[in-house]
């Protein structure tokens, strides 16, 4: 498989998150799915397995609702989700003006995902100032330091499978050459 291909089917892959997504109460899943054509992808993807992993929407839900909780009890207000794909969770955070949200990611997913959360927000006619999507670390860095030193919840759910919270310095200090 070559590079190219590999970015191509963590796209899908997003979308087949956004589709099972979908069939939960998460806040947008339904706008984000239908936006971005999630079901298409997930058909093709899924093949003959498609009844099979809706199953999995419970699981999804269930996981997505446990990082919603853990953020709340820990009365974190930044958070960088790293490998977004296609997340509802900053149009539902940056509902509270005081949550900064950030998502990180392959340029070719950030531009979909804001093209899909845009139409979404002016048709409800929301703003959010405080929901960004970003891809280098210099712009991640420009965005936090406007806002107050403290914890940052890292949102790894699309690579790592975890969620952490760090302190900022260890963070802003830790940078590529």
């Amino acid at each position: 498989m070559g590079e190219g291909e590999a970015y191509e089917k963590i796209s899908t892959t997003a979308k087949l998150v956004a589709h099972i997504r979908a069939f939960t109460d998460i806040p947008f899943a339904k706008e984000i799915a239908a936006a971005s054509g999630a079901e298409k992808d997930f058909q093709t993807l899924a093949g003959q397995s498609a009844e099979f992993m809706t199953h999995f929407a419970f699981n999804w839900g269930a996981r997505y609702k446990t990082t919603d909780q853990i953020i709340a009890r820990y009365d974190i207000t930044q958070v960088l989700e790293i490998a977004a794909g296609l997340p509802p969770r900053g149009l539902a955070m940056t509902e509270n003006p005081d949550v900064l949200y950030l998502a990180t990611d392959l340029p070719e997913i950030l531009e979909q995902e804001k093209a899909i959360a845009e139409p979404i927000l002016t048709k409800l006619n929301i703003h959010r100032p405080n929901l960004y999507y970003r891809v280098q670390m210099h712009s991640i860095e420009r965005v936090c330091c406007k806002r107050h030193r403290g914890s940052i919840t890292l949102d790894g759910q699309g690579c790592a499978h975890a969620t952490q919270r760090v302190e900022w310095p260890p963070l802003l200090d830790h940078r590529s050459p």
